[in-house]
């Protein structure tokens, strides 16, 4: 499956949201972009890359209390419902009943939420390969807005809907 990252300016700082690992010629024009002050993850699933940022950029990271698929970094600011985003105009929706943290990101500004493995639009599998795009269609996936299977599984507590 691909991986995706977000990358939020506001002024000149930037946000990195669940950062994927760029090649150097990439790098440089992250570079260009702005200043790297804020790295964020949003799904305890996705966190390969986040030291190699925070690392680089000596940048404020960002997650959930008690993360447990990557447990490094250590958290800057910890996001909850009440915890105020780097960015103007901007709210966490924390995912409390969920065996691994999750949480959405809204940037009111510009109507958009930002999910990672919970709320997902598939529009083009034109990037996957044929054994992706079986693989996919086996676990539920469509082409369409929907709530990931395998993660509504992982997520869900044990006898709950």
């Amino acid at each position: 499956m691909n991986r995706n990252m977000l990358i939020v300016r506001s002024g000149d700082e930037l946000t990195l949201i669940n950062p994927v690992r760029l090649n150097d010629a990439a790098l440089s024009q992250l570079d260009a972009l702005g200043n790297v002050r804020h790295v964020m993850r949003l799904g305890d699933f996705h966190g390969l890359d986040d030291r190699f940022y925070v690392d680089r950029y000596q940048a404020e990271f960002w997650c959930q209390a008690r993360p447990q698929t990557y447990k490094e970094p250590v958290a800057n600011h910890v996001i909850s419902a009440k915890a105020t985003a780097p960015m103007p105009n901007a709210q966490f929706f924390v995912y409390e009943a969920a065996r691994f943290p999750e949480a959405c990101l809204l940037l009111k500004d510009r109507q958009l939420l930002i999910t990672t493995d919970s709320i997902q639009y598939w529009a083009d599998w034109s990037y996957t390969t044929f054994l992706t795009r079986c693989a996919l269609r086996l676990m539920g996936f469509k082409l369409t807005l929907l709530i990931g299977g395998p993660w509504l599984k992982r997520v869900t507590p044990q006898g709950e809907a």
